[in-house]
């Protein structure tokens, strides 16, 4: 049962009494459960009970929607809303604006506003004493912490010293606070918001010397000067990569936590007092208990408290203004969202507008604020206006030349600035790209080659469709110029092949002379070409990249033509990555919206989908081309249902008809109009003799043969879904009380399954029979037992389901909610193993399966999307993938998961041959699985016990170790040998054929990774103390190769003559390659910042396999050590990898999937071409790089 809700002593408060009145609103409703009002509400269940909580007046848009969901008066209850609204204003603010508030709100405190900074006493002295000690400190702490106010007002006054920001040119900055004094002079040099070097400078160069200045600064022997630096501390990682910033900050950082229950007080009382004012006890006490020891909360306390000193009763702060404020963690919300909506619509957007520019969308780490220089802004009383009113508000600040957000906790807290944000990250990218473009043109005065062309120029005049408002007269301006460019080019270049036709015999004759003279000339021609060539590729790869998720056929076009540009890491990327993992396979296109529903043909062969008004579209789904279609004069089709024997295809359209044709011939057999409001669902009886319609008036009955109405099973209530069940005895529909099951036979109800959420989305029998899965607002899938009526099982879903579907074989269950995404359940483990979208650009509404479980189309805004599982990654594991290695022999995939279950899959069709069952425990320590070379065996480790395994079937051969961590094993090249390092100290090497082990103790040394050479003479050794070693197999003997590399990864070339090691050392990671022969060093690659995680050859040796705990692979030529392609496409970091014999790489990842990749590049190639072909019928030509491939 839900809890009951916090009775309220009303008294005279008017806040309490309107959240009663609320309340009393919901009762007259029935007392609806929350979670069914924010189905209907579009707010969370916790944000309506918040809402007539008492605590602090709602939203207006929070108070519409909750009325409006229990069919409450909206407009009386708006009108009461800004009464009340004007009433708290009006008796809790003095009316003398913010002048002499002892509180700063959002902004940070000062140098002047140093005599009520309170609280930090102790910080600022442990800064000051670092400082005395060391001539370099870092001051790190979360968003929120104080790190600003602390620099500012706690460290700045008493220091002869300058304060600056980086900004997006850090290195001028720097000049401009030095030139103000003479060199050598005493100076503390403190750096605020230090992360701006990363978010705000794009320039990698300028960046690294300006680090470079600071430490010079800190290290001169001329004068005394120090450095204090202020950084976030999701931005430390980025600090690291550099060498000496990281030892830097490693010999001198302070920590800014939150306060504690003693400097919280301070920070409250004493800026008051000193203000004359006074807090009340029980509003201190509150203040305190939600804030102490809680990170990042310090401005939701100082502008909280701001607004409670606006609402202040005399000179005291009180509860009732603290909650009229909304309290820590709805002041800031709140006072957004009345500035917000106190503005006109066209000022909203405005608002809108301003706001996301103030964004830097996080890469790996949190948005964070970004400061505009005011020139970028339209200069225009609107934005002027909009300006002013979020300044007021200490939302904003201005100064003479800029303005910024004051404070990143405006992002976190306020709910609609967030949920702009997440509408469509790849967007507000592009547009950020086109404002730092228009700058640079800007700087270079207009120079013509600073504008957009080609690929990227589509890419944004396609935003520029859509979001025109959005952009500013600088930026629209830009972006016609660029067009203008465009057409200017393609016209030079027809003018210019027309000229070189009629020059080619003339020049043809002067060619052989000119030719000595023009050499050098040519050679530097193409220098000069191969350089813009390389800058076109790159451009085009990152569109390909932006365009992956939104657009796939037009991001495999991008990657083509970057190819066919220039060869490069970007562009190969790209090829190899799109040719191996897209969102989809195919795409069939429609006129329709997401509300259809196709359906197959039982034998699988043809997809039949609703298409334009008067059409039903037969698509042949392997060749991805249309094969028929069923016409008439009738209105846009909805939903198509196929007979259970394949002879009859029946269509609902939004007019409420049906209509049913012969699929043989093509000819429309019955038509009928079973209502006047669309058609939601068709089913046919399994016999073929009724077709069961469900819409909003009722659940009817059709004879297939005339299409008349021959039974209303729920006559006057409205259905949403319905289903046969597999013997066609029994048929469920829905209705506002759950779902009603219905004898055809006999005409009558045998059964209901309720539903608490009201009226459901989807209804689905199991192939069986014995399953029924429902859905709807609840953000669950439920399973019922058909025969006992009785719920087994809940599959918690993130948002509410739309629709739910089996798994022809009855083992996976597919469940499309409201946002789009497609989930795959495992029915046996009761848990999600995947999904089939990485994003929801595409918003699918429903989602059909072919009868045969290889094929799933869903119906999207583009047209029709085709899953082909022999060509997605491997869906199974309901826990992090832990290992993955392929069967060298019989050529199939073995996984392991963090939960300890293995599978063995099919490489081609993608289903599970054999698998063992997790033990339910998440662990880390999983290990494996390990194939032997023969093909014969599989070990893998979970939970201390290490088992060996047939490699075909996973039946268990015997038990390696119990009780004891395996950090590695591997086999010996013959399969008769395994080497396992037990418990860090000992490697064992353990005789598979009968058993005998013996062990070698490494001592006070310990072992992190071990490999046998191709040859099996040796193993290579990597130490807990950072050596590598290689011991003989057959005498013991040791070598050291060295004693100081640190590597955690140690393997041999396939040809035995190189051993490789991943390290990480001075906050870099390292791939280092020694002469396996002699052990002299021949290569190392340097990635400050990363960490090369794993490493692998390729089986021909040309490639280096590598991950950094992120969600791609790279790939480095192994000859040079270079990045020859990233492969992106995994939504969780990559944990394991490997190479089949052909050249397969495999990589295993958190986001549940295990994905196999081509590193053919004329493969992936051709394989892009095809799609393009065959696959996405959008109508354009496949770009000129397919023309010379065999696709």
């Amino acid at each position: 049962m839900p809890r009951r809700e916090r009775p309220l002593d009303v008294g005279d408060s008017p806040l309490l009494g309107f959240a009663a009145d609320l309340r009393a609103v919901r009762e007259k409703a029935g007392s609806p459960p929350y979670r069914e009002l924010g189905v209907v509400a579009h707010y969370s269940a916790a944000t309506l009970s918040d809402a007539a909580g008492g605590r602090k007046l709602p939203r207006l848009a929070v108070t519409l929607a909750y009325v409006r969901a229990c069919g409450g008066d909206v407009d009386g209850w708006e009108a009461r809303w800004h009464a009340l609204a004007a009433e708290l204003s009006a008796a809790e603010e003095p009316g003398d604006g913010d002048a002499g508030s002892p509180y700063v709100g959002l902004a940070a405190f000062q140098p002047e506003d140093s005599a009520r900074f309170f609280g930090r006493e102790r910080l600022v002295e442990e800064v000051r004493a670092r400082l005395a000690d060391h001539r370099f400190v870092g001051v790190l702490g979360v968003s929120g912490a104080g790190k600003s106010s602390l620099l500012r007002a706690g460290l700045l006054p008493g220091l002869r010293a300058v304060l600056f920001t980086p900004g997006a040119r850090p290195m001028r900055e720097l000049a401009r606070v030095l030139d103000e004094h003479p060199p050598g002079a005493e100076l503390v040099v403190v750096v605020d918001q230090f992360e701006e070097v990363f978010t705000l400078c794009r320039d990698e160069s300028e960046r690294a010397r300006f680090i470079d200045a600071l430490l010079a600064e800190a290290e001169s022997d001329v004068g005394e000067r120090r450095v204090v630096v202020g950084i976030r501390a999701d931005f430390y990682h980025r600090c690291a990569a550099h060498t000496g910033l990281a030892r830097a900050l490693a010999e001198a950082q302070v920590a800014v936590g939150p306060m504690s229950s003693d400097e919280l007080p301070q920070a409250i009382i004493k800026p008051a007092v000193q203000a004359g004012c006074t807090v009340e006890g029980p509003l201190l006490a509150k203040i305190v208990a939600d804030a102490t020891g809680q990170a990042g909360m310090l401005p939701l306390v100082s502008h909280a408290l701001l607004e409670t000193w606006r609402r202040r009763r005399g000179n005291a702060l009180t509860v009732a203004g603290y909650e009229a404020s909304g309290g820590i963690h709805g002041a800031i919300a709140q006072t957004a969202e009345q500035v917000y909506t106190a503005l006109d619509p066209g000022g909203q957007r405005r608002a809108r507008q301003i706001l996301l520019r103030l964004i830097t969308l996080g890469e790996g780490n949190e948005d964070t604020r970004r400061r505009v220089p005011c020139c970028e802004l339209d200069d225009d009383p609107d934005t002027a206006a909009v300006l002013d009113g979020l300044a007021h508000a200490r939302l904003v600040v201005l100064d003479k030349d800029s303005v910024e957000i004051a404070h990143e906790t405006l992002i976190r807290s306020w709910p609609r600035l967030r949920d702009w944000l997440a509408e469509d990250r790849a967007d507000i990218r592009v547009h950020r790209g086109l404002t730092e473009a228009t700058a640079a043109w800007e700087a270079v005065r207009r120079d013509p080659g600073a504008l957009y062309r080609g690929v990227r120029l589509a890419v944004t005049g396609d935003w520029a469709k859509r979001h025109d408002a959005d952009m500013t007269v600088p930026e629209r301006s830009f972006l016609h110029s660029s067009t203008r460019a465009e057409e200017l080019d393609q016209a030079l270049r027809q003018r210019r092949n027309r000229q070189l036709r009629w020059l080619t015999t003339a020049l043809s004759v002067l060619l052989v002379v000119a030719v000595a003279v023009t050499v050098v000339a040519v050679r530097q021609r193409q220098d000069a070409v191969s350089e813009g060539l390389v800058s076109t590729s790159r451009q085009l790869a990152a569109e390909a990249e932006t365009l992956a998720g939104k657009d796939v056929a037009r991001a495999m076009r991008a990657s083509l033509e970057a190819y066919q540009s220039y060869p490069t890491v970007e562009a190969r990327s790209e090829v190899l990555s799109l040719a191996s993992r897209r969102d989809y396979q195919a795409l069939l296109p429609s006129p329709t919206d997401v509300r259809t529903k196709p359906a197959f043909t039982p034998d699988g062969h043809l997809l039949a989908a609703p298409g334009a008004p008067g059409r039903v579209d037969l698509w042949d789904v392997a060749e991805h081309t249309r094969r028929g279609e069923l016409t008439g004069s009738f209105g846009q089709v909805l939903v198509v249902a196929v007979s259970v024997d394949g002879t009859l295809v029946a269509a609902g359209t939004e007019d409420g008809e049906v209509l049913i044709w012969r699929l043989a011939d093509r000819s429309l057999v019955a038509r009928g109009a079973a209502s006047t409001s669309p058609v939601r669902e068709l089913r046919f009886s399994p016999d073929g003799r009724v077709v069961a319609v469900a819409d909003a008036d009722a659940t009817r009955l059709l004879d297939t043969l005339d299409a008349r109405a021959v039974a209303t099973p729920g006559a006057g209530a409205g259905s949403g879904s319905l289903a046969y069940s597999p013997d066609g005895t029994t048929l469920a529909f829905t209705d506002r009380g759950g779902v009603v099951l219905w004898d055809p036979r006999t005409a009558t109800a045998v059964g209901a399954l309720p539903s608490p959420e009201g009226l459901l989305s989807s209804v689905a029998f199991s192939p069986d029979g014995r399953t029924i899965a429902t859905a709807g607002a609840g953000r669950s899938v439920r399973l019922w037992d058909v025969a006992t009526r009785q719920r087994v099982a809940d599959l918690e879903h993130v948002d509410s389901v739309a629709q739910v579907e089996f798994d022809p074989t009855g083992g996976r269950l597919f469940s499309v909610d409201i946002g789009g995404t497609v989930a795959v359940w495992d029915l046996a483990r009761r848990a999600r193993v995947g999904q089939l979208l990485r994003n929801k650009n595409h918003g699918v509404g429903a989602a059909v399966v072919s009868p045969d479980g290889r094929f799933i189309a869903g119906s999207s805004k583009s047209g029709f999307l085709l899953w082909d599982r022999t060509r997605v990654p491997f869906i199974g594991h309901v826990d992090t993938v832990s290992g993955v290695a392929f069967d060298p022999v019989g050529g199939n995939v073995v996984s392991s998961s963090a939960d300890g279950s293995l599978l063995v899959w099919d490489r081609g069709t993608r289903a599970p041959l054999a698998s063992v069952p997790g033990g339910g425990t998440s662990s880390l320590e999983t290990r494996g699985p390990v194939v032997s070379p023969d093909g014969r065996w599989v070990l893998a480790g979970h939970g201390g016990k290490v088992v060996l395994r047939d490699a075909a079937t996973l039946a268990e051969v015997g038990t390696v170790l119990d009780g004891h961590a395996m950090e590695k094993a591997v086999f010996s090249p013959d399969s008769r040998t395994l080497a396992i390092i037990v418990d860090t100290r000992t490697v064992r090497f353990l005789d598979v054929g009968t058993g005998r082990h013996r062990d070698r103790d490494l001592g006070e040394d310990g072992a992190l990774d071990v490999n046998y050479s191709p040859d099996g003479r040796s193993l290579a050794v990597a130490t807990t103390r950072g050596r590598v070693l290689v011991w003989d197999t057959g005498t013991g003997e040791e070598a050291v190769v060295a004693e100081d590399a640190h590597a955690s990864t140690v393997v041999f070339s396939p040809d035995g003559t190189v051993l490789a090691a991943t390290a990480y050392l001075d906050g870099a990671g390292r791939v280092v390659l020694w002469d396996a022969a002699t052990h002299r060093r021949t290569g190392e690659l340097t990635d400050p910042g990363g960490r090369f995680s794993f490493l692998a050859y390729s089986p021909d040796g040309r490639l280096i396999a590598t991950f950094d705990h992120d969600d791609t692979v790279t790939l480095l030529d192994a000859a040079t050590l270079t990045r020859w392609a990233v492969l992106s496409g995994h939504t969780g970091p990559v944990t394991d990898l490997a190479w089949s014999p052909d050249g397969t790489l495999a990589s295993a990842s958190r986001d549940l999937t295990v994905t196999p990749w081509t590193t053919d590049v004329q493969a992936a190639l051709g394989e892009l071409c095809r799609a393009l072909v065959f696959d996405f019928h959008d109508g354009v030509p496949p770009p000129a790089a397919c023309a010379g491939l065999n696709s």
